[in-house]
C-alpha cells in the first residue's frame, strides 16, 4: 500500500524544496446572508485565530481579504 501524500504539504506545488518563498496557509469560512431590508451581510471567519471579520457590502470583501495577508504583494492581476 502506498502512503498517501498530505494535501497540505509545503512540498506540493511547482517549486523544488528551498526554491519557493515561505508559504502561509490560512483557512477561512465565508458566511453571507441577506437581511430583511434586502442588503447582503456576512463575515469572514479566520479558522485558526477564531476571529470574525464582519462586512456589510460584498464590495468590501477584497480589501478585507488583502488586510488579512499583510505580507502579500499585490500583482497586476489583483487589481482587476
Amino acid at each position: 500500500m502506498t502512503k498517501r501524500k498530505d494535501r497540505h504539504s509545503a512540498q506540493d506545488g511547482p517549486f523544488a524544496p528551498g526554491d519557493s518563498p515561505r508559504v502561509t496557509r490560512q483557512s477561512f469560512i465565508l458566511r453571507v446572508w441577506g437581511d430583511p431590508s434586502g442588503e447582503m451581510r456576512g463575515y469572514l471567519c479566520d479558522v485558526r485565530a477564531h476571529v470574525r471579520h464582519p462586512f456589510k457590502d460584498l464590495s468590501d470583501l477584497p480589501a478585507l481579504i488583502r488586510s488579512l495577508f499583510p505580507h502579500h504583494r499585490p500583482s497586476q492581476d489583483d487589481e482587476r
